[in-house]
């Protein structure tokens, strides 16, 4: 139920959010993807020898599969899966953000080749061909000097993950810790089924007394449309920095307009 108005059909809901509750939300995340698309189009041409170039792309080429999750869930009023969304888009514009900050290439690297240690991992458990073991042996074997340490003890140990670091540290670096306050740890509760993660679907009592349960709530669809459009947006324009399809300036203009409006928006509510 959302605002106590009745659709026949689902496509009926879709045309309602999209074109009478929040169309300037939506013209601006579409525009968004539109951009996004016409990048993985022109392609540009980034440092074939770059590991950072490299890692940008694929945290570009997942940004924008988020983001075209985000514009079918929030268009259906499934707000708790567009959190979930928009926590990987903050997720990932934090890594992506704290890779550049220092070394690079380096921690590129790293990020890059931290996929055979993961599918070392899981060998065991996905008992591939023996072939493939044997790729992913050797390959696991290559990486691992890039992470491997020797503890207080002597003993060669390999951290649980490639930054060896933590989310909040990392958005703290990089100057994203409000970021991390008030959008990744609040949307943990959609992320672990915490139970304030159902907020959104509960309303007040109905006539008889009883809890009413709003599947198809939109209360936080202009708040999560918003930031993950700007997630989205930075880490475009560091995809660009590398790949420069576009004008830096005229892309700058254009996104930056994106974020403000979302930003005004969220002030005046």
């Amino acid at each position: 139920m959302i605002e106590d108005e009745q659709f026949e059909d689902e496509a009926e809901l879709i045309q309602w959010l999209e074109t009478q509750k929040y169309p300037e939300h939506f013209r601006w995340a579409r525009m968004l993807r539109s951009k996004t698309e016409d990048a993985l189009v022109k392609g540009g041409h980034a440092p074939s020898d770059s590991a950072y170039a490299k890692a940008v792309a694929l945290i570009f080429g997942k940004a924008y599969k988020s983001h075209v999750s985000a514009l079918c869930l929030a268009g259906r009023g499934l707000t708790e899966d567009l959190g979930v969304v928009v926590r990987s888009l903050l997720n990932l514009y934090i890594i992506a953000r704290w890779i550049a900050t220092a070394d690079r290439e380096a921690r590129a690297v790293r990020y890059i080749e931290w996929f055979w240690v993961e599918m070392w991992k899981l060998m065991d458990l996905a008992q591939p061909p023996q072939s493939t073991r044997t790729d992913i042996e050797k390959e696991y074997t290559r990486a691992k000097p890039l992470f491997e340490y020797v503890d207080k003890k002597g003993k060669r140990r390999m951290p649980d993950t490639w930054h060896a670091s933590n989310i909040k540290q990392m958005a703290t670096e990089v100057g994203l810790l409000q970021h991390y306050q008030i959008v990744y740890a609040p949307l943990s509760a959609y992320e672990h089924s915490s139970s304030l993660g159902y907020f959104g679907m509960l309303s007040d009592a109905d006539r008889q007394g009883g809890t009413l349960i709003r599947l198809r709530d939109h209360q936080f669809v202009p708040f999560y449309l918003g930031y993950g459009y700007q997630y989205l947006a930075g880490i475009l324009w560091m995809w660009n920095e590398q790949f420069l399809a576009f004008d830096p300036a005229a892309l700058d203009s254009e996104l930056r307009r994106g974020v403000q409006f979302f930003t005004r928006r969220r002030a005046s509510i």
